[in-house]
């Protein structure tokens, strides 16, 4: 369903951090046509947030004294500020560590003091190793196999104490492979760029092209972020958010090839991903509890962005 609780967003102040970002800024934007006041923590500036007039604010996110005061002018924040890389926090974990976990406790430590609403959207690459088609549920036990699950688990962890030891209402959602027009990261990115706008037959990836994932559009993302913050039933919850078919990579490049007129081969880059994935990604609770599912399905979403791209030649 559509977020309809426009009653509950009335006069609230939001901040978003790390809304320089893809879901962030989406999210921004999204909250700014609602009438909603919202402000940003990001290192950098976003321009369209700046064209829509958004008070933006440049810092770290583990700055205790600029996130307090910043904290203290809104009701309700959605941390995700945050390192996105499972091969970045490979490479540097002192930097995963910082940002992730310490950006992530500086939040929380300034949220407590008058327990203000925390929405932190983790990822399923917690669910990374499990073993083959094994299902996927917020019950499943964690036992993390890279830095960066590690840290975003470690998030989820203090999150829930801050919760039991200080009544700080948080919510998280664990997403899915996010997706939609103009994302510039991440595995359907890499196709798009490479088949699409370069024209290239031969690809290069980050992970292996028969490894299955659950992708997730971005307007389902922001829906579903809204849907949680808006309701009291999803404090102190933790939801798989999802959608309903799991895709290989192999049958993504053919699809998107044939758009294109032609086969698509990929071969694995040297620092690439060796690890074998296959989620099943369950998202019943938030179904049954929250009464959300997804809207977008993901061929039909892929051809309308290849589709605009092409106009654009």
């Amino acid at each position: 369903m559509e977020n309809d609780n426009l009653e509950f967003w009335k006069e609230k102040r939001v901040l978003v951090t790390g809304a320089s970002g893809f879901i962030g800024s989406n999210l921004c934007l999204k909250l700014k046509d609602m009438g909603v006041e919202v402000i940003t923590l990001s290192r950098t500036k976003n321009k369209e947030l700046e064209d829509k007039k958004i008070k933006q604010y440049e810092g770290e996110i583990t700055n205790q004294e600029l996130v307090s005061r910043l904290v203290d002018k809104v009701d309700l924040i959605f941390h995700l500020a945050a390192n996105p890389s499972v091969w970045k926090a490979q490479k540097d974990p002192i930097m995963d560590s910082k940002v992730n976990i310490i950006g992530t406790v500086t939040v929380l430590n300034a949220a407590k003091k008058d327990k203000k609403r925390v929405i932190f959207p983790s990822s399923i690459a917690l669910y990374r190793n499990l073993a083959i088609n094994q299902k996927c549920t917020e019950e499943t036990k964690i036992d993390p196999d890279n830095f960066y699950s590690l840290s975003k688990y470690t998030c989820e962890q203090y999150c829930f104490l801050f919760h039991k030891m200080f009544e700080t209402p948080i919510s998280i959602a664990r997403l899915s492979y996010v997706y939609g027009p103009c994302l510039q990261r991440g595995v359907i990115y890499d196709i798009i760029k490479q088949v699409v706008l370069e024209k290239k037959e031969e690809i290069n990836l980050f992970m292996r092209p028969e490894n299955k994932l659950n992708f997730i559009h971005i307007k389902d993302v922001i829906n579903v972020l809204l849907t949680i913050a808006s309701s009291q039933k999803a404090v102190g919850e933790i939801f798989n958010i999802g959608s309903d078919k799991d895709y290989d990579i192999n049958e993504i490049m053919e699809f998107v090839g044939k758009q294109c007129n032609c086969v698509v081969k990929a071969k694995l880059l040297d620092h690439a991903d060796k690890t074998k994935i296959n989620f099943n990604v369950n998202y019943e609770k938030v179904r049954e509890k929250l009464s959300w599912e997804p809207k977008y399905d993901l061929k039909s979403s892929l051809l309308k962005i290849i589709t605009d791209i092409k106009k654009q030649e």
